[in-house]
């Protein structure tokens, strides 16, 4: 907006010349009664432009000319992070949702987005229509996660970020213990079966893991780990009749809750 005077008096009704400065066409605008003209451009880069309005003159007014400096910057940009889940688990998948807006453009499509876990990995994405780009990521440990989406910008939109804590809970088991025979023979063998599992609603047996068996008779505490169906056995003999409360243990890991499975175990001579 430029404002044309004579001797501080507005003079309407006049031709100004107006030069953006980027190469555009001159635009020739009137000015108002109050000498003010108004017009808006686009400019279709970044830079510094030298834009210029000219006024001719008349018989009363001599010409005058102003110059102004105008900055084209980028366009500001915002993302967001959203999560699908509030209590995330180890070894479960988490879904990440990062959107990308402008102020000036809405939505941003087809712009690369990363993803930083937290936990040393990232990913990329490029937005979709709607500006949304979504990523999968499962935690091996359980713990807080920083979590980092960044839209590194671009020659027309400015960086943004968007960054979240997540915490990270351990997956819970289950753990079941079977013995045979029942009732157990004393001096005999009796088996003892113990199956690790994780999961719901469909369960699935926990490979890899120390199960601590104690017998309840005094005898101590005996390891085995469990094999790729999550199962874990042991022989042990009572030496005298009597009832006696057996368990199996797992104590748990960074990334699995623990779990206890206790039985009572009758043995009787044959």
């Amino acid at each position: 907006m430029r404002r044309l005077l004579q001797d501080s008096i507005p003079l309407g009704g006049q031709n100004i010349s107006v030069s953006f400065g980027d190469g555009s066409a001159t635009v020739v605008v009137t000015t108002a009664s109050n000498g003010t003209a108004t017009l808006l451009h686009t400019y279709a880069a970044l830079g510094t432009y030298n834009a210029s309005a000219t006024y001719a003159g008349n018989v009363q007014c001599l010409p005058s000319n102003a110059i102004d400096t105008v900055e084209i910057g980028k366009s500001s940009s915002s993302t967001t992070l959203t999560i699908d889940t509030e209590t995330p688990t180890a070894i479960e998948p988490v879904t990440f949702t990062v959107v990308v807006d402008s102020a000036t453009a809405g939505k941003l499509a087809n712009v690369n987005v990363m993803l930083t876990y937290g936990d040393g990995s990232t990913n990329t994405s490029i937005t979709n229509a709607n500006g949304e780009a979504t990523f999968t990521h499962v935690y091996a440990l359980a713990g807080d996660y920083s979590v980092v989406a960044t839209f590194a910008g671009d020659e027309t939109y400015s960086r943004s970020t968007a960054m979240t804590t997540l915490e990270v809970s351990l997956e819970s088991t289950s753990i079941s213990l079977l013995f045979h025979p029942d009732p157990a023979a004393t001096t005999a063998f009796t088996i003892f079966t113990a199956t690790l599992t994780y999961g719901e609603p469909v369960s699935t047996g926990l490979s890899g893991k120390s199960i601590t068996f104690n017998f309840g008779d005094g005898t101590g505490n005996f390891t085995s780990n469990t094999l790729s169906n999550g199962v874990a056995s042991l022989l042990h003999t009572y030496s005298t009749d009597g009832t006696y409360s057996a368990s199996a243990t797992f104590e748990g890991d960074g990334t699995y809750h623990g779990s206890t499975s206790t039985v009572s175990v009758l043995s009787q001579s044959p």
